[in-house]
């Protein structure tokens, strides 16, 4: 059963790949970001995005618009994007990357941001502050999506990891339908979370 799991699994990835190389994005679309003054401090910021892997988020993460997520930290009117996420070079840890490179050309083809209600600034910046104790202590991207492991995190995980530490559970216990993994944190249900609000969407153009 496990071979023929693995057999699927290759065969749809191949699939992917095949659509993502005769539709996907050629890396000539941009993204306009939003501006930072439309930004609040510990803002959820979702990406779809343009790689094989992104779409291949979104076929697990079912009605899923996007396949990645980080936290807005905006420090003198520039905007910064603090998250997770596999890297080819393996330099897979917990980074903190200008919005503008968060939504660059070649890597996103869609975002839609999520206030945090209710508004506060203060409990905003402490989960910035947890999520980058995070890339102070070297965490890991973790590729099991093992949510009972603390050294290893992936994308929702981190985000909601740092608002637990600040003592507000995005999800309020429901971490929605469980997987071969067990607990597990998708996009879907972050995005449906009652103390998130949408504010802006954005497309390629």
């Amino acid at each position: 059963m496990r071979r023929i799991a693995a057999g699927l699994g290759g065969v749809l990835v191949l699939a992917v790949a095949a659509w993502v190389s005769a539709f996907g994005s050629d890396g000539t679309t941009t993204v306009t970001p939003p501006a930072s003054e439309h930004l609040r401090n510990g803002d959820l910021i979702f990406r779809s995005g343009v790689s094989i892997d992104s779409h291949l988020i979104k076929i697990f993460d079912p009605g899923s618009k996007y396949s990645h997520v980080g936290m807005i930290d905006v420090r003198e009117g520039t905007a910064y994007v603090v998250h997770i996420e596999p890297d080819e070079r393996g330099d897979s840890k917990v980074r903190r990357d200008p919005l503008a490179d968060f939504l660059a050309p070649g890597k996103a083809d869609g975002f839609a941001v999520y206030h945090v209600t209710p508004d506060d600034d203060e409990r905003g910046r402490a989960a910035i502050r947890a999520a980058l104790g995070y890339q102070a202590r070297g965490v890991l991207f973790d590729r099991d999506f093992d949510l009972d492991t603390e050294d290893k995190m992936y994308c929702t995980e981190l985000v909601w990891r740092a608002y637990l530490e600040v003592g507000l559970d995005l999800l309020g216990g429901d971490f929605g339908p469980a997987s071969s993994h067990g607990r597990l944190i998708r996009l879907t249900t972050l995005a449906r979370s009652k103390p998130v609000v949408l504010s802006e969407v954005g497309e390629t153009q």
